[in-house]
């Protein structure tokens, strides 16, 4: 069975990957992710990321709403089997300092 986790850095509030680079697909194949977890190596902040409802399955107890600190990723969070395609704005905060919100390309 393929991995389906794509792995997601978060550096001064900015994810990595980040909009067209962080394509997420509906279902996993050996190279669709369909899975996401948020990790940092920032070693004075702790994170709060927000996911919408209309495109993320928290893991089993977690929420969509979640903190992330260095050496503590986030769980496993799955694209929808219904999310829309096309892009998908989500929230970090403190965020970086670009205007534009990070987000993944959701493709079926």
């Amino acid at each position: 069975m393929p991995s389906c986790v794509r792995s997601f850095n978060i550096v001064k509030g900015c994810p990595n990957p980040d909009g067209t680079s962080a394509t997420m697909y509906i279902t996993c194949t050996p190279s669709h992710n369909n899975q996401a977890q948020w990790s940092t190596q920032d070693s004075d902040v702790t994170y709060s990321v927000t996911l919408p409802s209309n495109a993320w399955t928290p893991p089993t107890g977690g929420s969509l709403t979640f903190s992330v600190v260095k050496g503590t990723p986030s769980g496993i969070y799955t694209i929808k089997s219904n999310a829309p395609n096309g892009e998908s704005d989500y929230a970090i905060s403190p965020a970086c300092t670009t205007a534009e919100p990070p987000s993944v390309m959701i493709d079926s």
